[in-house]
C-alpha cells in the first residue's frame, strides 16, 4: 500500500499484507494516513514506513519480521497506539531525520540490533511500552538532537545496555530496565539521560 502527495488520505482497516518484497505500506510527501489493525508479515526493508512530513495514526498493528524496521518514521509523524512489532532486523521503531513519534501502550519484541532506535535529530515519545530482548540495546540514541522520553515503560533481556545514549538525550519516569548483559544505562559521547523514579536491576 502506497499513499502519496499534498492532500492525499488513507484509511486501512483490518488489512492483511503477506510477504512484501520491499516495504508493506508507505505514507510520504505530506500524505495523511490511519491504519487500524493492520496486519504485516514481511519485507525487505520497513513494514509501515512514514516519510517525507506525512503523518500517520497507527492503531493496533501487528507487525513481524520486517527486514529492517517494523515502523520507520523519516522526517514525519507517527502517533502509535496498542499493537505489537515482533522480531525486527534493525528495529522494531526507528526515528530519523527530525521525525517525530509518540508511542503508548505498544509490544516491541525480538530485535537483531536494538527495539527503539533515534538518530539525525528525531523524536520519539514511549508511554507504557514493554520492550524486550535485542542484540545491541532497549532503546538506543544517537547523534546530536535527537531524544527519547520513555515513561511508565519496561525494558527486559537485553543483551547489550538497556538503554544507550551517545550525544543525543533520554529521559526515563518510572520505568523498569532488568535484565541486562551489558549495562542498564550507558551514557557516552556527551549524551544526557535524566532517570527519575526508576527500577534499575539484573545487570550482568
Amino acid at each position: 500500500i502506497v499513499a502519496s502527495g499534498e492532500d492525499t488520505h488513507l484509511f486501512a482497516s483490518d488489512v492483511r499484507v503477506e510477504k512484501p518484497t520491499e516495504y508493506g505500506v508507505i505514507v510520504d510527501t505530506r500524505a495523511h494516513a490511519r491504519l487500524e489493525r493492520v496486519r504485516v508479515r514481511g519485507g525487505k526493508h520497513s513494514a509501515l514506513s512514514i516519510e517525507s512530513q506525512a503523518t500517520a495514526h497507527i492503531q493496533d498493528a501487528d507487525i513481524a519480521n520486517a527486514g529492517e524496521a517494523g515502523i520507520q518514521a523519516h522526517a514525519a509523524t507517527a502517533t502509535v497506539v496498542g499493537g505489537a512489532v515482533v522480531a525486527s532486523g534493525i528495529a522494531a521503531l526507528l526515528a530519523r531525520a527530525k521525525g517525530r513519534v509518540r508511542m503508548t501502550g505498544t509490544r516491541l519484541e525480538r530485535s537483531a540490533q536494538a527495539l527503539v532506535v533515534v538518530r539525525d535529530g528525531a523524536e520519539a515519545t514511549l508511554e507504557d511500552c514493554t520492550l524486550s530482548r535485542a542484540n545491541l540495546a532497549g532503546i538506543d540514541v544517537g547523534d546530536a538532537g535527537s531524544r527519547a522520553v520513555a515513561r511508565k515503560c519496561r525494558v527486559d533481556g537485553v543483551r547489550g545496555s538497556g538503554v544507550f545514549v551517545a550525544q543525543g538525550t533520554a529521559s526515563l519516569a518510572d520505568c523498569a530496565v532488568s535484565n541486562a548483559q551489558d549495562d542498564l544505562v550507558t551514557v557516552r559521547e556527551g549524551g544526557r539521560v535524566s532517570v527519575s523514579g526508576c527500577e534499575l536491576s539484573g545487570a550482568r
